[in-house]
């Protein structure tokens, strides 16, 4: 068996200590001799994240001819099934350039003078969830002419992403960031955590880098109504 192959415990938690090396596992236990459901676990997460983020890096991924268990299979074989579906009903927003201001003003000039209210967040993150009932209060003060809501995500799976878009409604222009467009957004807007908010009038000035959260109620809508009044 696999663990008195292993040269020893620390090797073995070594090798499953960091999520993202799933790769680096799986070498390890294929070059242990093992064969058996532990393998093919190990296969099936790590195909199972790909799905998250890009089914098509699945698509007769040669991993997975090397799982063995049926079950394992069926279930890696649904989700592929649904991750396809989904990708033919809902198109990605994905930005495929670098995101840096240039992206800022491509926004800007897609919604002439209009006030955007741009949020940072994630799938994954509590506070983020936690702000968009407030988000929603916050639309139904302004008229859709007036402000536009925009949505960045980041370090979220595709799939995870247009999932809570459709089962939570979130009305918006929705992106999906790479790590790379995020971490240049971040030097841009000076992000520390999300959610962050950032607030551009109707000319195109960023009157706040890090502007009011939803939950701050009356404070951000009358900033807003501030900058509508402006112009």
């Amino acid at each position: 068996m696999f663990y008195s192959e292993a040269n020893n415990k620390e090797a073995l938690d070594k090798a499953f200590l960091n999520y993202e090396k799933d790769v680096d596992a799986i070498s390890f236990i294929s070059g242990s001799g093992e064969t058996g459901l532990m393998l093919d676990f190990l296969i099936a997460r790590k195909l199972s994240r790909l799905l998250d983020g890009d089914f098509e890096e699945v698509k007769d991924h040669i991993l997975f001819d090397k799982i063995n268990d049926t079950e394992i299979k069926e279930v890696l074989t649904r989700k592929y099934e649904y991750a396809e579906q989904l990708s033919r009903t809902k198109p990605s927003n994905q930005i495929n350039e670098e995101v840096t201001e240039d992206f800022i003003n491509e926004l800007i000039k897609k919604h002439p003078n209009k006030v955007l209210y741009i949020d940072f967040w994630g799938t994954w993150c509590a506070p983020c969830m936690q702000e968009l009932p407030h988000v929603e209060q916050i639309k139904t003060m302004f008229d859709k002419n007036d402000v536009v809501f925009v949505y960045l995500a980041n370090r979220s799976g595709a799939i995870a992403w247009e999932k809570t878009i459709e089962e939570r409604d979130i009305q918006g222009d929705h992106y999906l960031l790479t790590e790379t467009q995020y971490s240049n957004m971040s030097k841009t807007f000076e992000i520390n955590g999300i959610p962050h908010y950032v607030l551009i009038d109707k000319k195109g000035n960023i009157i706040s880098k890090d502007a009011p959260r939803p939950s701050s109620g009356d404070v951000i809508i009358n900033s807003i109504k501030e900058l509508l009044d402006h112009y």
